[in-house]
């Protein structure tokens, strides 16, 4: 039995001697696609989510790292299901920016990939904040300095933006804020 524990407490240290190892530099960017990637769900008839690869994305990042100053989770209840808002707090605003890049389409706003370490975490939409339309995928909208990440139709499957990777790179650099849950 003695023999199965130290076997069992040396492997788990070996284990989390890796996981530091692999975040030992984090950097999180947010970059926009070199190419469009038809995304379209329709079984809803709305658009949906898309998978991205590293050569998909454009040379350079739309937000840096340095450039983000927190990442914060924030439960809260409507109609007595728990949700959670992602907002990410940056050093400054990025309206002119997203000026820039013209009027964000109604129908299907802009994609992006959040990336830690140079690898793809998840993709979503920036949004048009007057759209009517919905997305079964991440949207992402923008006011200022904040990105509020939120994904409306949360399913049975993982949500993309609960990455484990990507909390622990938060944790390391002391940017992830986990809020009370708050009532509907």
């Amino acid at each position: 039995m003695k023999a199965v524990l130290i076997i069992t407490f040396l492997f788990s240290v070996h284990f989390s001697r890796g996981q530091a190892e692999q975040i030992s530099v984090c950097k999180i960017e947010i970059y926009l696609l070199n190419k469009s990637i038809k995304a379209f769900d329709t079984t809803r008839r709305v658009v949906g989510k898309f998978n991205v690869k590293k050569e998909d994305l454009q040379d350079t990042a739309f937000i840096k790292d340095n450039e983000i100053i927190s990442y914060t989770i924030e439960k809260y209840k409507l109609n007595r299901k728990r949700k959670y808002w992602h907002k990410i707090l940056l050093s400054g605003s990025i309206d002119d920016r997203i000026k820039r890049l013209g009027d964000i389409p109604l129908c299907c706003g802009i994609k992006y990939a959040l990336v830690i370490n140079d690898e793809v975490a998840y993709s979503g939409y920036l949004w048009n904040p007057i759209s009517s339309f919905t997305s079964t995928a991440i949207t992402s909208s923008v006011h200022r300095n904040e990105i509020l990440v939120t994904n409306m139709y949360q399913t049975k499957e993982r949500d993309p933006r609960n990455n484990p990777v990507l909390f622990s790179c938060l944790k390391k650099s002391n940017r992830l804020i986990l809020e009370k849950e708050k009532a509907d």
